[in-house]
């Protein structure tokens, strides 16, 4: 005989976690994004807005100058470590996220052969080759942080032993 108490124990249980799952998504839905087209689409904005990526909007003193161009690329900077840490923060695969990744790389390849053929000249620049280049610098650093990981949740999941050839 089943109790009541527990079914509507179970039901508000599940009710409750369905709530939680919910509010999670939302909180969280932003870092389901890589963090490269949150750049895009800084770069695409700022690059719009602004002239030259090199004025400076922030002068403090005569030795310190901050243009748009030192923003981006400290954005930039930050994103590859954010991205690295995501990748190796847990041992679980995460492939999905390095084809993510990869993708977004692609989709950066791809906007600058378009700007390289004249048809969007905001993409034919250096200031975007760069970005290009680091998304790519992440996908392959998330490619490889990540097989690593796996390597080594293999050898612990099956008990093997781990043998060292020289490769690290």
């Amino acid at each position: 005989m089943t109790n009541t108490m527990d079914m509507g124990s179970a039901a508000g249980g599940a009710a409750l976690l369905n709530k939680r799952s919910k509010w999670h998504a939302v909180r969280h839905g932003l870092g389901l994004v890589p963090g490269f087209v949150y750049l895009l689409m800084f770069y695409l904005i700022v690059a719009a807005a602004v002239q030259d990526l090199n004025n400076n909007f922030l002068v403090l003193g005569e030795n310190y100058e901050f243009s748009w161009l030192r923003v981006i690329n400290s954005f930039n900077l930050l994103v590859i470590a954010t991205g690295a840490y995501h990748i190796a923060r847990s041992s679980a695969n995460k492939l999905s996220d390095v084809l993510v990744n990869t993708m977004v790389a692609g989709g950066y390849l791809v906007l600058f052969v378009i700007g390289a053929m004249g048809n969007i000249p905001i993409f034919n620049n250096i200031d975007f080759l760069w970005l290009m280049l680091s998304s790519w610098i992440l996908s392959f650093l998330a490619i490889y942080i990540n097989s690593k990981m796996n390597q080594r949740t293999m050898g612990v999941v099956t008990g093997g032993e781990e043998h060292n050839h020289g490769n690290n």
